[in-house]
């Protein structure tokens, strides 16, 4: 078993312990977070700034649709918390678990407002340019039409063959993790 400077928490005790991280839950969902003044008798400026960046991350990961509990707890009293505090910790996370994801699809959400409303693809070939004379080179013109609070905003792309392929492999990531997000 190793320490950890999440083993700090130890320092809090259990009761404590689950508080500060019900706080630091709060915080990840947009409400007041723990501050140091909640744990100045307990823990040095140094070693709470680092717990609670540990508890966030966390809380965050906690979300994920993989949670296990027994899991959860293991790794924490691997990394040196006390068992009666790491079993109040993977309660904590396990009742707020579906509140953290809500909020993390929010935020993922909060990015753009703006929305695909339609789009438009033509190919093109093109043959030669001013500054070759001859290409012969495929092109794909793609126009995309934005909607944004209501507003349609068109948004004009020509992409080469290799252009295309990249567009198609961040858009087909960019769906894996719409779904993982939404299961």
């Amino acid at each position: 078993m190793s320490s950890s400077p999440l083993s700090f928490i130890n320092q809090c005790g259990q009761e404590k312990a689950t508080e500060v991280l019900h706080h630091v839950v709060d915080g990840v969902c947009g409400r007041e977070s723990v501050r140091f003044e909640d744990c100045a008798k307990l823990l040095p400026a140094t070693q709470f700034g680092q717990l609670k960046h540990l508890l966030t991350q966390l809380a965050r990961e906690s979300a994920n649709e993989n949670f296990n509990r027994a899991d959860l707890q293991h790794r924490l009293t691997d990394e040196g918390v006390y068992p009666a505090v790491a079993e109040s910790m993977t309660e904590c996370l396990s009742v707020r678990r579906n509140e953290l994801h809500q909020r993390l699809i929010q935020d993922s959400c909060a990015i753009s407002h703006a929305h695909l409303a339609d789009f438009y693809w033509q190919v093109k070939l093109m043959l030669c340019s001013d500054k070759l004379g001859s290409i012969r080179q495929p092109v794909l013109s793609l126009q995309l039409d934005l909607s944004r609070d209501g507003q349609r905003e068109r948004q004009d792309f020509e992409l080469s063959k290799e252009e295309l392929q990249r567009l198609i492999s961040s858009l087909e990531a960019a769906n894996k993790a719409v779904i993982q997000l939404k299961s």
